[in-house]
């Protein structure tokens, strides 16, 4: 009951607001990292913020660097992608409409995002899905 309360009035809150010129900006938050620095995790969230506005009918809610989340699966990505290094975003958005993918209008999805990258060099989107 209380997701379904969360979703109409997130529904609304869409509705009202998209003819007046406000947009939603999205919840980053990003760990203290001792694997990469904060403008290095920023360039990583850039790339998934420009991914999800691509696609439309999706509005990003949180877009999150969870150090421990990542650093475990950081490896197995590094070697699926033959990286030198990978990261592992977490994302909770919403779906405002119907499109062609499994997600459902008003459903609200967590995903992760995989990135990796040559050492040093920009980062490049491999995955996106799975909680």
């Amino acid at each position: 009951m209380k997701r379904i309360v969360s979703v109409l009035i997130l529904t609304a809150m869409i509705f009202c607001c998209s003819g007046c010129g406000i947009s939603f900006t999205a919840v980053k938050t990003i760990d203290d990292s001792g694997i990469y620095s904060k403008e290095e995790i920023k360039e990583a969230m850039d790339i998934v913020c420009r991914e999800i506005e691509k696609s439309e009918g999706y509005i990003l809610l949180k877009l999150e660097y969870d150090e421990e989340f990542s650093k475990k699966q950081m490896k197995y990505y590094e070697e699926q992608y033959d990286a030198d290094e990978a990261i592992v975003l977490r994302s909770k958005f919403f779906v405002s409409k119907e499109t062609e993918g499994a997600l459902e209008k008003g459903e609200t999805a967590k995903w992760s995002w995989i990135l990796v990258r040559d050492k040093n060099g920009p980062w490049e989107l491999m995955d996106a899905g799975y909680p």
